[in-house]
Protein backbone atom coordinates (compact mmCIF):
# COMPACT_ATOMS: atom_id res chain seq x y z
CA UNK A 1 0.00 0.00 0.00
CA UNK A 2 1.31 3.44 -0.96
CA UNK A 3 1.86 5.88 1.89
CA UNK A 4 -0.17 9.08 1.40
CA UNK A 5 0.43 12.68 2.48
CA UNK A 6 -2.10 14.90 4.28
CA UNK A 7 -3.29 16.09 0.85
CA UNK A 8 -3.91 12.51 -0.31
CA UNK A 9 -0.93 12.44 -2.69
CA UNK A 10 1.57 9.57 -2.63
CA UNK A 11 4.55 10.32 -0.38
CA UNK A 12 7.68 11.07 -2.40
CA UNK A 13 10.82 9.08 -1.69
CA UNK A 14 13.33 11.91 -1.58
CA UNK A 15 17.08 11.45 -1.38
CA UNK A 16 17.50 14.43 0.96
CA UNK A 17 15.55 16.51 3.46
CA UNK A 18 12.84 18.75 2.03
CA UNK A 19 14.03 22.33 1.52
CA UNK A 20 12.43 24.87 3.80
CA UNK A 21 11.11 28.32 2.92
CA UNK A 22 14.53 29.93 3.51
CA UNK A 23 16.57 27.95 0.98
CA UNK A 24 13.58 27.94 -1.40
CA UNK A 25 13.37 31.75 -1.24
CA UNK A 26 17.15 32.17 -1.50
CA UNK A 27 17.28 30.06 -4.68
CA UNK A 28 14.32 31.96 -6.15
CA UNK A 29 15.90 35.37 -5.49
CA UNK A 30 19.13 34.33 -7.22
CA UNK A 31 17.19 33.00 -10.22
CA UNK A 32 14.95 36.06 -10.29
CA UNK A 33 18.00 38.33 -10.59
CA UNK A 34 19.52 36.14 -13.32
CA UNK A 35 16.38 36.11 -15.46
CA UNK A 36 15.74 39.82 -14.90
CA UNK A 37 19.31 40.71 -15.91
CA UNK A 38 19.15 38.42 -18.97
CA UNK A 39 15.85 39.97 -20.10
CA UNK A 40 17.17 43.51 -19.55
CA UNK A 41 20.38 42.65 -21.42
CA UNK A 42 18.30 41.54 -24.40
CA UNK A 43 16.25 44.75 -24.30
CA UNK A 44 19.40 46.88 -24.09
CA UNK A 45 21.05 45.01 -26.97
CA UNK A 46 17.89 45.28 -29.08
CA UNK A 47 17.61 49.00 -28.36
CA UNK A 48 21.21 49.52 -29.47
CA UNK A 49 20.47 47.79 -32.78
CA UNK A 50 17.02 49.10 -33.46
CA UNK A 51 14.98 51.95 -32.12
CA UNK A 52 11.55 50.44 -31.47
CA UNK A 53 8.14 51.87 -31.99
CA UNK A 54 6.61 51.50 -28.52
CA UNK A 55 3.24 50.66 -30.03
CA UNK A 56 2.37 47.06 -29.03
CA UNK A 57 0.87 46.54 -32.49
CA UNK A 58 4.21 47.11 -34.25
CA UNK A 59 6.65 44.36 -35.16
CA UNK A 60 9.55 46.44 -33.82
CA UNK A 61 7.97 46.44 -30.36
CA UNK A 62 7.75 42.64 -30.31
CA UNK A 63 11.30 42.25 -31.62
CA UNK A 64 12.46 44.06 -28.47
CA UNK A 65 9.89 42.89 -25.91
CA UNK A 66 9.02 39.36 -27.14
CA UNK A 67 12.38 37.66 -26.51
CA UNK A 68 12.73 39.45 -23.16
CA UNK A 69 9.34 38.07 -22.09
CA UNK A 70 10.32 34.59 -23.30
CA UNK A 71 13.57 34.75 -21.31
CA UNK A 72 11.73 35.85 -18.19
CA UNK A 73 8.81 33.39 -18.45
CA UNK A 74 10.61 30.29 -19.76
CA UNK A 75 13.75 30.50 -17.61
CA UNK A 76 12.62 28.10 -14.87
CA UNK A 77 11.13 25.28 -16.98
CA UNK A 78 13.88 25.30 -19.62
CA UNK A 79 16.76 25.50 -17.14
CA UNK A 80 15.21 22.94 -14.74
CA UNK A 81 14.92 20.49 -17.63
CA UNK A 82 18.43 21.18 -18.91
CA UNK A 83 20.04 20.97 -15.45
CA UNK A 84 18.07 17.93 -14.24
CA UNK A 85 15.90 19.68 -11.65
CA UNK A 86 18.19 22.57 -10.82
CA UNK A 87 18.74 26.17 -11.88
CA UNK A 88 21.81 28.27 -11.10
CA UNK A 89 19.99 29.63 -8.03
CA UNK A 90 18.96 26.19 -6.84
CA UNK A 91 22.47 24.84 -7.37
CA UNK A 92 24.00 27.75 -5.42
CA UNK A 93 21.42 27.34 -2.62
CA UNK A 94 22.10 23.58 -2.50
CA UNK A 95 18.62 22.42 -3.50
CA UNK A 96 17.16 20.36 -6.36
CA UNK A 97 13.69 19.49 -7.66
CA UNK A 98 13.02 15.74 -7.60
CA UNK A 99 10.06 13.57 -8.57
CA UNK A 100 8.23 10.96 -6.48
CA UNK A 101 10.97 8.43 -7.20
CA UNK A 102 13.76 10.76 -6.05
CA UNK A 103 15.07 11.31 -9.59
CA UNK A 104 14.97 14.55 -11.58
CA UNK A 105 11.41 15.26 -12.75
CA UNK A 106 10.24 14.80 -16.33
CA UNK A 107 8.93 17.45 -18.68
CA UNK A 108 5.30 17.02 -17.58
CA UNK A 109 6.10 17.57 -13.89
CA UNK A 110 8.35 20.55 -14.69
CA UNK A 111 5.64 22.17 -16.82
CA UNK A 112 2.94 21.61 -14.17
CA UNK A 113 5.03 22.99 -11.29
CA UNK A 114 6.08 26.03 -13.32
CA UNK A 115 2.61 26.72 -14.74
CA UNK A 116 1.38 26.96 -11.15
CA UNK A 117 4.16 29.39 -10.24
CA UNK A 118 1.71 32.21 -11.05
CA UNK A 119 -0.84 30.87 -8.53
CA UNK A 120 1.90 30.32 -5.93
CA UNK A 121 2.95 33.97 -6.34
CA UNK A 122 -0.51 35.35 -5.46
CA UNK A 123 -1.49 37.80 -4.07
CA UNK A 124 2.12 39.05 -3.90
CA UNK A 125 5.55 37.89 -2.77
CA UNK A 126 4.80 34.17 -3.33
CA UNK A 127 2.36 34.24 -0.42
CA UNK A 128 0.34 31.19 -1.54
CA UNK A 129 3.53 29.18 -2.20
CA UNK A 130 5.06 30.21 1.12
CA UNK A 131 1.93 29.37 3.10
CA UNK A 132 1.49 25.96 1.43
CA UNK A 133 5.17 25.13 1.93
CA UNK A 134 4.73 25.83 5.65
CA UNK A 135 1.33 24.17 6.29
CA UNK A 136 1.49 21.04 4.12
CA UNK A 137 2.86 17.87 5.68
CA UNK A 138 5.27 17.49 2.77
CA UNK A 139 6.38 21.18 3.00
CA UNK A 140 5.76 21.79 -0.70
CA UNK A 141 4.22 24.66 -2.63
CA UNK A 142 1.02 24.16 -4.64
CA UNK A 143 2.94 23.63 -7.91
CA UNK A 144 5.03 20.87 -6.33
CA UNK A 145 1.98 19.27 -4.73
CA UNK A 146 0.14 18.96 -8.05
CA UNK A 147 3.24 18.02 -10.07
CA UNK A 148 4.35 15.32 -7.62
CA UNK A 149 7.70 16.97 -7.01
CA UNK A 150 9.71 18.20 -4.04
CA UNK A 151 12.52 20.66 -3.57
CA UNK A 152 15.15 18.83 -1.52
CA UNK A 153 18.39 19.86 0.14
CA UNK A 154 21.55 18.63 -1.54
CA UNK A 155 25.05 18.02 -0.26
CA UNK A 156 27.19 21.06 -0.97
CA UNK A 157 30.89 21.68 -1.05
CA UNK A 158 33.91 21.10 -3.24
CA UNK A 159 34.14 17.62 -4.71
CA UNK A 160 30.64 16.56 -3.62
CA UNK A 161 28.76 14.95 -6.47
CA UNK A 162 24.98 15.19 -6.84
CA UNK A 163 22.92 12.54 -5.05
CA UNK A 164 20.92 11.96 -8.25
CA UNK A 165 23.46 10.87 -10.81
CA UNK A 166 23.60 9.20 -14.19
CA UNK A 167 24.24 5.44 -14.34
CA UNK A 168 27.85 4.61 -13.57
CA UNK A 169 28.51 7.86 -11.69
CA UNK A 170 29.50 7.66 -8.02
CA UNK A 171 26.85 9.12 -5.71
CA UNK A 172 27.67 11.41 -2.76
CA UNK A 173 27.33 9.95 0.72
CA UNK A 174 24.52 11.89 2.51
CA UNK A 175 26.27 11.25 5.84
CA UNK A 176 29.13 13.52 4.67
CA UNK A 177 26.69 16.39 3.95
CA UNK A 178 28.14 19.77 4.92
CA UNK A 179 25.87 22.11 6.82
CA UNK A 180 25.80 25.83 6.16
CA UNK A 181 26.51 28.08 9.10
Amino acid sequence: MTQRSSAGCPVIASPGPVAGPGSRSYAFLIDWHIRLLAALAWILAALLVRRPDWNPRSAAFWIVVGPALAIYLLYHPVIELAMRGQTPGKRYAGVQVVGRDGRPPGIRAILIRNALRLVDSLPFGYAVGLVTSVITTDRVRLGDLLAGTRLVERAVGPGVQPVVASPGVRVADPARRKLRS
